[in-house]
């Protein structure tokens, strides 16, 4: 049996050979046979979806609570946020979230969403942080300083991304796709811990793994890098520049060789062109 699971309905659609059964958390046990289009409504684009193969209707229940239970701790994240809800509202869901972040899956799930692109203009993040500490958490309030500590390269992160040439992705994979699957391999966290650390290798070959299913990755993930490396300034026009450098402090070794006489007529030459710019 193979399940498609909603965290966004909390309902499921269980494929055994030609029939489909709805399970739903509203219903634990049950499951209603249903037809071929009637399932649909369940599902949106924006979803939290999993698609599982050869599990029991008990195993597809858990990973739905799952799903589900990842999909409520980004709506309360994203309440923490929001300067226009009550202070009352805002700490209950600091408390709620603060239970829910005992799940592994679950935080995993929140850091792959929020590190994949910066918190907007609008995010209160001073209330977010006050909200947090006044509710006497233990999980989200040190979830909630990195999170904001790291905007900086999180927005670099999102940016190289977005950045990201269209043609190298094709109609079977399109960047969207890709961008998904970077999501779910927990590839921005890892990017954003790899930018702080100054260890771009390391998340080029995390990178590579984590795509190696993906048509071009190669490419995709070459260029991913080099966006990060421009961005941080360590890109060809940098490079051309240590080389100036070099050539410069080249040009002073050779006048100190030159004064001491340990120099060749070459060096010496090089040394006098130096001097005379």
């Amino acid at each position: 049996m193979n399940a498609l699971l909603s965290g966004l309905s909390g309902k499921g659609l269980l494929l055994d050979d030609d029939k489909r059964y709805i399970i739903s958390l509203d219903t634990p046990g049950e499951m209603i046979l249903v037809s071929e289009t009637s399932f649909l409504p369940f599902f949106d684009d924006r979803d939290n979806l999993s698609f599982l193969e050869n599990v029991t209707p008990e195993k597809a229940m858990q990973e739905l609570q799952v799903l589900y239970r990842q999909q409520e701790a980004l709506d309360l994240a994203l309440m923490l946020f929001d300067d226009e809800l009550s202070v009352e509202l805002r700490q209950e869901a600091a408390t709620e979230l603060d239970d829910l972040l005992n799940n592994e899956a679950v935080q995993a799930y929140l850091k792959a969403i929020l590190y994949a692109k910066p918190l907007p203009p609008s995010a209160d993040k001073t209330g977010a942080l006050k909200t947090a500490e006044e509710a006497k958490t233990v999980l989200v309030l040190p979830f909630l300083k990195m999170l904001i500590e790291r905007q900086k390269q999180i927005a670099l992160a999102s940016r190289s991304w977005d950045t990201l040439p269209m043609n190298l992705f094709n109609t079977g994979a399109p960047q969207s796709k890709v961008h998904a699957i970077a999501i779910k391999n927990q590839l921005f966290p890892k990017l954003v811990e790899s930018l702080v650390l100054e260890q771009l290798d390391q998340f080029e070959r995390d990178a590579l793994d984590a795509l190696k299913s993906v048509e071009n990755h190669e490419r995709i993930v070459n260029c991913w890098v080099e966006n990060l490396r421009e961005e941080q300034g360590i890109g060809a026009a940098k490079i051309s520049k240590i080389n100036a450098k070099v050539m410069v402090i080249a040009g002073a070794v050779a006048v100190v060789r030159k004064v001491t006489g340990l120099v060749s007529q070459e060096t010496r030459e090089i040394a006098e062109r130096s001097g005379n710019t």
